[in-house]
């Protein structure tokens, strides 16, 4: 059974917490998920808006978890000695290879905790420069909605608890959980995926909504056979134009934008994932693993099984 761990703090946000929680309860209804809603002090909190909030436990006796969500940012005027311990506790939990997320302020939550340290994390744009003088030691990039780093993973924007929880949801089981779970609450999955290869943020900066509209098909596709003719006609565009305009607002061909979609995602999973490097070629959309072999170091500049155990080196690095 899979063990989410929800921490919920005095006068914050209250649609911070009800919004994962929501689309949480909606997997544990179908998947063996287990959900703790915890407080400091195991006694209800309450959201700015005077909204009472139960918990199951205190945070001091919930034991492992698989993902921890913080949705929220410490009050030090309440309880320091309790919110000391708060942070004390998130960085074993980190220390034992829970997957640790925050949204909105409990992105500060996590960067108090020292665990951001000489990492990348996002936040609001709002916020980024107080942030930046308050935790000069953390990369904050707000580019991204969504960011992991060595298993932490920051979560920024209106729908940051759609996004994170998706994410969530993907990572402890897969995607056609998450997407299904989304389906099902009609969620918008197209935020989620544009941040899964933030590497190709670059392609997205131009304001060709056609283009855009492409792109998002394809961020969903990409290891299908694609068969641009067929692409440019469903755009209502001849295949020449299609290819002109495709490469003027993005820099890249359409089957360039593929290619890297497809070498994105097997970064990902190379790092994220024990698949074998055959069965990552099979996902991605390769017929043969010579070709995609070939496309991977001509594009990272290394093998996979070299990127495999570079990345895992540096995940150890971090955590150590």
């Amino acid at each position: 059974m899979k063990h989410i761990v929800l921490l919920a703090l005095n006068n914050q946000s209250g649609s911070a917490l009800i919004t994962p929680l929501e689309i949480l309860s909606q997997v544990a209804e179908s998947q063996d998920l287990k959900l703790t809603v915890a407080t400091l002090s195991g006694g209800p909190v309450v959201s700015r808006s005077g909204l009472e909030i139960a918990a199951d436990q205190p945070l001091a006796e919930v034991g492992s978890a698989d993902a921890i969500m913080i949705t929220s940012c410490l009050d030090y005027q309440s309880d320091p000695e309790q919110q000391t311990a708060a942070l004390c506790w998130l960085r074993e939990q980190h220390r034992q290879g829970t997957l640790v997320g925050a949204l909105g302020t409990g992105i500060v939550f996590m960067a108090l905790s020292g665990l951001l340290e000489n990492r990348t994390a996002t936040a609001d744009w709002q916020g980024v420069s107080r942030l930046r003088e308050a935790f000069p030691d953390v990369d904050f990039d707000p580019r991204h909605t969504l960011i992991e780093c060595d298993g932490l993973v920051s979560c920024a924007g209106g729908y940051a608890g759609d996004v994170l929880s998706l994410y969530m949801v993907e990572q402890l089981f897969d995607k056609d959980t998450a997407e299904r779970c989304a389906a099902e609450l009609m969620l918008d999955t197209e935020r989620l995926w544009q941040n899964r290869h933030p590497g190709l943020l670059e392609y997205r900066l131009h304001r060709d909504n056609r283009i855009h509209a492409v792109q998002s098909w394809l961020d969903k596709h990409f290891a299908e056979k694609i068969n641009l003719e067929a692409l440019a006609r469903r755009n209502s565009m001849s295949q020449r134009n299609f290819v002109r305009r495709f490469k003027e607002a993005c820099g890249e061909t359409p089957l360039g934008y593929v290619q890297r979609l497809r070498i994105e995602e097997a970064k990902r999973l190379l790092e994220q994932s024990d698949l074998s490097v055959e069965a990552i070629c099979d996902r991605v959309g390769y017929l043969t693993e010579s070709h995609f072999r070939q496309l991977f170091k001509r594009y990272v500049k290394m093998t996979p099984a070299r990127y495999r155990g570079q990345m895992s080196g540096q995940a150890r690095s971090g955590r150590g």
